[in-house]
């Protein structure tokens, strides 16, 4: 049975500016296609989405998420932060629906912190998405260098 694009719903969390200019053409697009988007945005990503046109609901933590969502998406597109562990919050809640995630580096810093929480120790890429998206080769390169597993890598543009 094939699956028509307005059984799809994806999830999109963005918790810094960069990230939600990043990601507004592409939910644009979503929307064009007949895809279910639903948005949550920190302060400052929720300006942003505003700027653009962009319906998001404002939340200050994971718990403001996760208190209002009981269906899981088909999918859920986060940004990246030095806020490892709490980004991590929003990967495991979806890991437990078995809901694949994809994490985007909007940054050419700080690669490894992304996906480290340190309090659980030394171990770099401790806390990981599905799939983290990468805009370039050059990102690529900079993810394998510090650490990161290449089968979680993908390169987006």
């Amino acid at each position: 049975m094939k699956r028509e694009n307005s059984d799809i719903t994806i999830m999109v969390v963005a918790r810094q500016a960069g990230t939600a200019h990043a990601f507004a053409s592409l939910i644009e697009e979503f929307g064009k296609t007949g895809i279910t988007v639903r948005t949550y945005a920190f302060l400052q990503a929720h300006t942003v989405f505003g700027s653009h046109g962009i319906d998001s609901l404002l939340i200050d933590r994971f718990e403001d998420f996760a208190g209002i969502n009981t269906q899981a998406p088909s999918l859920l597109l986060t940004g990246t932060s030095e806020c490892a562990a709490k980004d991590n919050l929003f990967w495991e809640w979806a890991r437990d629906r078995c809901v694949p995630t994809l994490a985007f580096v909007d940054s050419c810093v700080s690669y490894w912190q992304r996906f480290s929480d340190t309090s659980k120790g030394p171990q770099k890429f401790n806390c990981t998405p599905g799939l983290i998206g990468v805009i370039d080769r050059f990102m690529y390169d900079r993810m394998i260098e510090n650490g990161c597993p290449e089968d979680l890598l993908v390169i987006t543009g």
